[in-house]
């Protein structure tokens, strides 16, 4: 099916809105990626 290629990798927007979760159906790892401040710098 063309549907399992397809949703090979998930991009996801996590709480924050600078970050956001890259999910990859093939290996399962999620990468968080950091736009504009580190996760433990973001403000409350």
């Amino acid at each position: 099916m063309n549907t399992a290629t397809t949703l090979s990798v998930v991009c996801l927007v996590d709480i924050a809105p600078n970050e956001f979760v890259c999910i990859c159906g093939d290996a399962g790892i999620r990468i968080h990626f950091d736009v504009t401040k580190p996760r433990y710098r973001r403000q409350s």
